[in-house]
C-alpha cells in the first residue's frame, strides 16, 4: 500500500517568529510594497476630508465677517467702511488698518478668523499700508467708476457692484475667497480650494483658475448668505481699482 507523504506548508509569519527564523528581503520588500500601496489609497482620501472641514471653517469665518460688517453698518447710518488700504490704494485682499482693529477689538474676532485657513500665508502687514488677508473683502469698492452694462456677457473682466450701504441689493457679494491670476508676489495664478487643498501655477505663469484645477470658493452675500460657487460659475473681475492687471474671481 502506497503512503502519502503529508503536505508541508510554508511556515506562518508566528511560526517565523516563534522559531527566530527572520523575513528574507523578498518577503520584506513585498510587504513595504503593500504599505505602500495602501498608503497611496488612503492620503487622498485624508486630504480630501481635511480640505472638506477646511471649507466649513472658511465659510463659517465668512459669515462672522459678513455679520460683524453688518453690525459696522448698524451703529454708522448704514454703511460699510471704504475699502481703502492706509495708503488710499485699492485692492480687494487688502484691509485698512482701522476695520482689522474693529474685527478683533470690536467684533471679538481673532486676526487668523479673517482669512480663510487655506491662505494663512497670504497674511502681510504693511506698515502704512494695512493688512493683506486670505479673502476679497468686496465692500465699499468704487464700482460705479465702472460705466459699463452690469447685464451685458463679457469675456475676461465683468463689471460688478460693490455694497455701500446696508440697503444694497442684498445678492451683492461682500466677501469672496481669494482666486487671483496675476498676483505680483509671486506672479501665479492661485485658489484656495483644490480637491484636496490649495493650488498653484508655476511662478510666470498665468493660466485660468480651472486649469489648475480649482473647485471653487465661498461667496458670502450682503443678504447674510455664504454660499459655494463652482468654479465654472465665477465670473471675472478686476481685483484692484485703478484697474490693473490682476484678476479676481467669484
Amino acid at each position: 500500500m502506497k503512503t502519502e507523504l503529508p503536505i508541508r506548508l510554508p511556515p506562518t509569519v508566528t511560526q517565523r517568529l516563534r522559531h527566530g527564523r527572520a523575513f528574507t528581503l523578498i518577503e520584506l520588500l513585498v510587504v513595504i510594497a503593500i504599505l505602500a500601496i495602501l498608503a497611496a489609497l488612503l492620503l487622498p482620501t485624508l486630504s480630501r476630508a481635511k480640505e472638506s472641514s477646511k471649507r466649513a471653517v472658511c465659510k463659517n469665518n465668512e459669515r462672522q465677517i459678513v455679520l460683524t460688517m453688518l453690525m459696522y453698518s448698524g451703529e454708522n447710518q448704514g454703511k460699510f467702511p471704504k475699502g481703502l488700504r492706509d495708503d488710499e490704494y485699492e485692492h480687494f485682499s487688502w484691509l485698512h488698518t482701522d476695520v482689522v482693529n474693529y474685527f478683533t477689538k470690536v467684533g471679538s474676532m481673532p486676526t487668523n478668523s479673517i482669512m480663510c485657513p487655506n491662505k494663512r500665508d497670504y497674511y502681510w502687514h504693511l506698515p502704512g499700508s494695512g493688512y493683506r488677508l486670505g479673502y476679497y473683502f468686496l465692500w465699499g469698492q468704487r464700482t460705479d467708476l465702472d460705466k459699463r452694462d452690469r447685464n451685458g456677457v463679457y469675456r475676461g473682466r465683468a463689471p460688478w457692484d460693490s455694497p455701500n450701504k446696508d440697503t444694497d441689493d442684498p445678492s451683492w457679494p461682500i466677501i469672496a475667497d481669494v482666486i487671483e491670476k496675476g498676483t505680483l508676489s509671486p506672479n501665479v495664478t492661485s485658489a484656495p480650494h483644490g480637491s484636496t487643498g490649495p493650488v498653484r501655477s508655476r511662478v510666470g505663469h498665468l493660466p485660468e483658475p480651472l486649469a489648475i484645477l480649482s473647485q471653487g470658493g465661498n461667496v458670502g452675500l450682503l443678504n447674510g448668505a455664504v454660499i459655494w460657487r463652482r468654479q465654472q460659475q465665477m465670473l471675472e473681475h478686476d481685483a484692484t481699482i485703478p484697474y490693473g492687471g490682476i484678476s479676481g474671481y467669484w
